[in-house]
């Protein structure tokens, strides 16, 4: 080999492996159409071929040797058809401008390379970049095909030079030609390895930078070292109120208002992986707080490990959640603390919670029924036919409707114990109509079955006697009126002085009269009779299959059982009238009539002496209670009577004004004995309290014809002249001569007496205060006669 064919190869090489640097270095890339990158790689590989074939190495004028092939196979390999094409169109044509007789044998060299190295570029280069430890065999081989083909394109030569260009170039080719190719072609698989990764990387950034920017969710690149802010996209900048550049100012700790050692902590683990999503509240650069959700992810930037965050506002979403988890709560404590009690289940009719009343009416406790069927707690027969009851849960998942629970129906409690309920079960649904579970309310109606029962029972009786009402008598005396039940014996009954023991006891003395008059009727008659309530004081008694003979005895046996009755003092007593019906002509109505009269005969003739002997028992259960009443009322009759005389009344005048002096305090039998005794000073409601005397008196006395022609002169007692008196403020003459006279009395009596709350005072001062008040508050001709009498003139 002589030095020009060794110094064309090593310039040829030189051009080739200066084809592999060009190759990395030329930003492609950046071309924007494919068409006119692939035109530009094929002219510029066109243009190193010419290059390479402008230094060529000649075997004999007209015929010379270059390493074009190598570079128009790599050209194919690596680039494809269109810039081959192009690269072969301007080397081919170069290669004929040059001339001589080797011109069509190296066009054909070059074709040949060409379609090599194109075939390989489709069928192999796939497979040598992905086994890239194989890849010098391969290129090794492919080297020898375009040696091959090279030594072939020799043929068209003209025939005498043959055999020597085969001789010259047969070493060149098959010694230089396989390392040269494998060089080169080990350089560009290294470089179309890195044009690759470069592509695949510039793509990623495009993506990414195109991602980051259009993103409608706010993103920050974070340095997790020091927090600072490295860039923020468009989204963000809108969402914080601060432009891109006044965010890449800031550091991450001026938006997150989380202590600085948290946050720092949640940067480590973001970097770390081990955490990639977070709960922040971050601050705009209004002001505002508002709850975000951060999703983070590393990146490598420029070799520096960053940390990429995608932020999305939750602020209404939790808002929503924890007005959600409010109304859950509220629901919850709800269905907890509500009065009834209730219990949920699951679609499957399974119990998914019980509050406490539902636990108090059931006898089961929640940690027990958590799951279980509902109806192995909420056991349900009826109350009368004692069968079970369709369970209402079970109504409500097979129709999707509320559900009432009928009347009449028994729980059976855990305890075997049986209790009334009322209850409605409803269906819990989501948005579409789905059945997600039941609800049941149901409440403990013992009480209330009891108040109905009651109410029933008071419809047909006497709350204060329980015995029947004159509703329930008038029924079941028409339904008793039959043949059978003859003869049928009707009792009237009047109490005696109910109003008097009202007034005199108050009515709580009165209804425990008529209580104490019921049990007294109640242990007279017999089990079968009925007895009502026919009035206020009246009373109604329906005996069937009675005689009139019989009917007398349950009178005479009722009257002796209320004399044995004694209260506040007094016996009661009570006015009874009987008639019998003995055939179906008489009519019933008729017959309570006839008893009602002979009760009414009957009362005329008892009620005086009885009214009488009641105001005598009212006066001595008075004086017995307070002995001071007794001789004070005493003496302020005889004081009465000789005021009167020294006045020149008449004798029936005096009688009653002796009277009306023993009875004037008879209403204080009304005053409690604390408020009488007193020792203390009295106090306003204890002056009110004793203020109601005289008109009780009044009312005690009226009740009698022997008591009532006093009446007036005991209610008029402590009036005044000058109308300071009461009860009705009565003035100068408006208040009766009497009463003036037994006002003076009593005033002087009380003054010169012991009393609990105060000593007697003197004579002499008594008289003193009488005058003093003669013409305003006491009648002066009646303190003149005292005065008289008394000889202090």
């Amino acid at each position: 080999m002589n030095s020009q064919l060794i110094k064309g190869l090593i310039s040829n090489t030189s051009m080739l492996l200066a084809l592999s640097v060009l190759y990395s270095v030329m930003p492609f890339k950046s071309f924007k159409y494919k068409q006119l990158r692939s035109i530009s790689i094929g002219i510029l590989l066109g243009l190193v071929g010419i290059a390479i074939m402008a230094s060529p190495f000649r075997f004999s004028p007209g015929i010379q040797f270059d390493t074009r092939e190598i570079l128009i196979s790599i050209t194919g390999m690596f680039f494809g058809l269109f810039p081959t094409l192009i690269a072969v169109i301007l080397t081919s044509a170069y290669r004929i401008f040059l001339g001589g007789i080797g011109a069509i044998s190296g066009v054909l060299s070059i074709i040949f390379s060409a379609a090599i190295g194109i075939t390989y570029h489709k069928y192999r280069l796939k497979y040598i970049l992905e086994n890239r430890k194989f890849a010098w065999l391969e290129l090794y081989f492919f080297s020898l095909l375009c040696g091959f083909g090279v030594i072939l394109s020799t043929l068209l030569i003209p025939q005498a030079d043959i055999p020597y260009i085969v001789k010259s170039i047969t070493f060149p080719i098959f010694a230089i030609f396989p390392p040269g190719t494998i060089i080169l072609g080990l350089l560009m698989l290294n470089q179309h390895q890195h044009h690759i990764t470069y592509n695949r990387l510039v793509e990623s950034e495009e993506r990414y930078r195109s991602l980051f920017e259009s993103n409608h969710a706010a993103m920050l690149i974070i340095n997790p070292q020091d927090g600072a802010i490295i860039d923020a996209n468009p989204a963000a900048c809108e969402y914080y109120g601060w432009s891109r550049q006044q965010l890449q100012n800031l550091n991450i700790g001026d938006i997150n208002i989380n202590a600085k050692d948290i946050l720092h902590r949640d940067l480590e683990l973001a970097v770390s992986k081990k955490q990639n999503s977070f709960h922040f509240k971050h601050k705009l650069s209004s002001g505002i707080i508002r709850d975000v959700e951060v999703y983070t992810g590393s990146v490598k930037l420029k070799g520096e490990k960053l940390i990429y965050s995608i932020i999305h506002d939750i602020t209404e979403k939790k808002i929503a959640e924890q007005q959600l988890k409010e109304s859950k709560e509220r629901y919850k404590v709800t269905l907890l603390s509500v009065g009834d009690g209730v219990i949920t289940t699951d679609r499957l009719g399974n119990i998914t919670m019980i509050n406490r009343v539902s636990e108090e009416i059931t006898g089961w406790k929640k940690d027990e029924v958590i799951g279980w069927p509902v109806k192995k707690v909420f056991n349900i027969i009826n109350e009368y036919s004692r069968l079970p009851v369709g369970n209402p849960v079970e109504k409500v998942l097979a129709t999707g409707r509320i559900v009432g629970l009928a009347n009449n129906t028994l729980l059976i409690c855990k305890d075997g114990t049986e209790k009334p309920i009322a209850d409605s079960a409803a269906p819990i649904k989501d948005n579409d109509g789905n059945i997600l579970g039941t609800v049941l309310v149901f409440r403990d109606a013992t009480e209330e079955v009891a108040a109905q029962q009651k109410i029933s029972y008071l419809g047909y009786h006497d709350s204060l006697t329980n015995f029947y009402n004159r509703r329930f008598f008038d029924e079941e005396l028409h339904r008793a009126d039959v043949a059978k039940n003859r003869p049928i014996s009707i009792i009237m009954g009047d109490v005696n002085g109910l109003k008097l023991a009202n007034d005199a006891f108050g009515h709580m003395v009165g209804d425990q009269l008529l209580k104490e008059i019921s049990n007294a009727i109640r242990k007279s008659c017999r089990k079968n009779d009925i007895i009502a309530r026919w009035g206020g004081d009246e009373f109604i008694i329906l005996l069937l299959n009675t005689t009139s003979d019989e009917a007398k005895i349950v009178c005479d046996q009722i009257k002796t059982n209320c004399a044995q009755i004694k209260i506040a003092g007094t016996e009661p007593s009570i006015s009874l009238g009987y008639a019998t019906k003995v055939n179906a002509e008489q009519d019933i109505n008729s017959i309570i009539i006839k008893a009602e009269d002979m009760m009414y005969r009957n009362k005329l003739t008892e009620h005086q002496s009885i009214k009488a002997n009641t105001i005598n028992m009212i006066l001595t259960t008075l004086h017995e209670k307070n002995p001071i009443e007794q001789l004070h009322s005493h003496r302020v009759s005889n004081l009465c009577k000789q005021i009167g005389q020294a006045m020149g009344l008449s004798d029936p005048l005096l009688n009653e004004l002796g009277l009306a002096g023993l009875m004037h305090d008879i209403g204080k039998i009304a005053v409690r004995d604390c408020v009488l005794n007193k020792t203390e000073q009295l106090t306003a409601e204890n002056w009110n309290e004793i203020k109601r005397h005289p008109e009780i008196g009044y009312r005690i006395l009226n009740s009698s014809k022997s008591m009532s022609h006093i009446a007036e002169t005991v209610l008029a007692h402590h009036e005044r002249l000058d109308g300071s008196g009461y009860p009705k403020g009565l003035k100068g003459s408006e208040i009766p001569l009497l009463s003036r006279i037994l006002a003076v009395a009593d005033a002087y009596d009380a003054m010169i007496s012991d009393r609990a709350h105060r000593p007697a005072l003197p004579q002499s001062m008594a008289i003193s205060m009488l005058k003093e008040n003669s013409g305003i508050k006491f009648d002066p001709d009646v303190v003149k006669a005292l005065v008289n009498l008394l000889g202090y003139e």
